[in-house]
């Protein structure tokens, strides 16, 4: 485990992640890229967390691979597990699209269809899957999830769709002692 950085407090926290993890490698350029996508999912969380009173200071970050980082406040260690919830078949979509207008000017644009009455169901599913997942494969020393949608299933829904989708999905990752979702601009807990 190698230490990322220390913050005494809020104020240095927030000035460390100005620049800690403030960029994710491009969808074409992620091979290998992997820890660059986790520090910018951890930075938003943390951000978050600083923002609204959920950390204690001071705080160490360390980065490891299972969990993928730990955070260490005051001699008490969380453990937190970055991961992906997406669709493969949407994921090969867009990378072939990306594929294909690689070096062009103009914009990739996706078509979402906002009244498909399948999109809640389909953004839960997909959420499910992923806790189910990682409750699986965890290591003990994972106290947290936080889990980064990747999908256009919840694009363009406030928090309040976004909590209701996933109402009830906190059961399945028991072992967790939260389980934190990216949605967009969204970071939230999910609840029993």
């Amino acid at each position: 485990m190698q230490n990322a950085f220390v913050a005494r407090d809020s104020d240095e926290m927030l000035l460390v992640l100005k620049t800690w993890g403030a960029s994710a490698p491009p969808r074409l350029e992620r091979r290998g890229r992997q820890k660059e996508l986790e520090r910018f999912c951890l930075r938003l969380l943390l951000l978050h967390q600083c923002q609204n009173g959920l950390l204690d200071f001071p705080v160490t970050i360390q980065e490891s691979e299972n969990p993928d980082f730990v955070l260490n406040c005051d001699g008490h260690k969380t453990g937190v597990e970055v991961v992906e919830a997406s669709d493969p078949n949407e994921q090969a979509e867009w990378t072939a699209r990306e594929k294909r207008s690689f070096g062009s000017v103009r914009p990739i644009l996706r078509e979402i269809d906002l009244m498909d009455p399948g999109r809640m169901s389909k953004f839960r599913a997909l959420v499910e899957k992923t806790i189910l997942s990682k409750s699986k494969k965890c290591s003990s020393g994972v106290d947290e999830l936080l889990i980064y949608a990747n999908t256009d299933w919840d694009d363009f829904e406030d928090l309040e769709w976004k909590t209701s989708a996933l109402a009830g999905c906190r059961q399945l990752g028991r072992q967790f002692s939260k389980i934190w979702i990216l949605s967009g601009g969204d970071v939230f807990t999910i609840s029993s």
